[in-house]
């Protein structure tokens, strides 16, 4: 038996993952996604994301918890050759990199194709199930998966491909459209009921949840571990929820011992400097070694990010005499 887990919503968006990444359009799916974005804003929101979503530090948490293997979705467009997408495989050859580092195995998934083998959000494109019924997209996958194959079958971390994630199924599609077929069905219509109190709370709860499991595990918080916290919900969205939430996370009630509060706010233009600052922290506890000069190179990475939104960025502290 292999133990292993899947490193969703890194190469392959799903909104209720990161529902802020969408913002502010109205797209559904990352094929919305990419063709509402400008295209500067674009390359930038999802180099930010997947520079920061998963790292090597996750690689290490993995081994140490004795996690043998990392399933990883790839699209179709990994290889950045299909537009208006932004390809990723930098990403896949880092996680490969990572993976061999700490004694991991992958398996590659490719989870979107041309045209949708689903229609669901994980498919990267709602509502649409098409894939099969062109030739010329079929083939594309074909030699997609020829490209994966012959680039990573030599490499000692690789182990399998899973050549398509969750295709439609005849008995699933007839369940969902009430129709004969696959072929011949269309997606069932959108009755067009919004509810936007719903939506919102919905919304809410999910970054609450996604946030602090990140948390989580940068503190090295095993997965089913609980611990105390004070949740102050009181006269938000989220109060009706604090059971919930609490469930989720493994969320006690807050008990005697160290209390953390943030009791000052950092200046806007510090904030740079001390991501770069916390990313090597992070590193060393984690026990990767230290990389010279990584510290400049962080920082110039955050400030790009940062900058467009709250301001220039302040260079390192006083005192600074370089990585070591």
């Amino acid at each position: 038996m292999i133990t292993g887990v899947n490193l969703g919503n890194w190469l392959v968006l799903e909104k209720w993952m990161s529902p802020d990444l969408f913002e502010p359009t109205t797209a559904e799916d990352e094929t919305g996604l990419c063709q509402q974005l400008d295209h500067e804003i674009k390359r930038e929101r999802f180099r930010t994301h997947r520079n920061a979503f998963v790292t090597e530090r996750d690689f290490a948490y993995l081994a140490g918890l004795g996690v043998k293997a990392v399933r990883i979705p790839v699209p179709y467009f990994v290889f950045g050759d299909v537009e208006p997408f932004v390809g990723c495989i930098e990403y896949v050859d880092r996680a490969f990199e990572w993976a061999a580092a700490h004694g991991l195995k992958i398996m590659l998934d490719l989870h979107t194709v041309p045209g949708s083998q689903n229609g669901f959000d994980n498919g990267g494109l709602c509502g649409v199930c098409r894939w099969h019924r062109s030739p010329d997209d079929v083939e594309f996958v074909l030699a997609l998966l020829e490209r994966l194959t012959s680039r990573y079958r030599g490499h000692p971390a690789f182990w399998a491909i899973e050549v398509l994630n969750e295709p439609i199924s005849e008995e699933l599609w007839t369940t969902l459209t009430g129709r004969e077929s696959v072929v011949i069905a269309d997606w069932p219509a959108d009755s067009g009921f919004r509810d936007p109190a719903a939506e919102a709370e919905i919304a809410e709860v999910q970054r609450v949840v996604t946030e602090v499991r990140r948390f989580r595990s940068d503190q090295g918080l095993q997965p089913g571990q609980r611990v105390p916290a004070r949740l102050t919900l009181d006269g938000t969205l989220l109060a009706p929820h604090e059971d919930a939430i609490r469930q989720l996370l493994r969320l006690q009630p807050e008990g005697e011992g160290t209390r953390l509060v943030l009791i000052d706010q950092l200046q806007a233009s510090a904030a740079a400097r001390n991501a770069a600052g916390w990313e090597d922290c992070l590193d060393r506890l984690a026990g990767l070694p230290g990389e010279k000069d990584a510290w400049p190179r962080r920082f110039a990475a955050y400030s790009a990010a940062f900058e467009p939104v709250i301001g220039p960025q302040e260079g390192p502290p006083a005192g600074y005499k370089g990585d070591s």
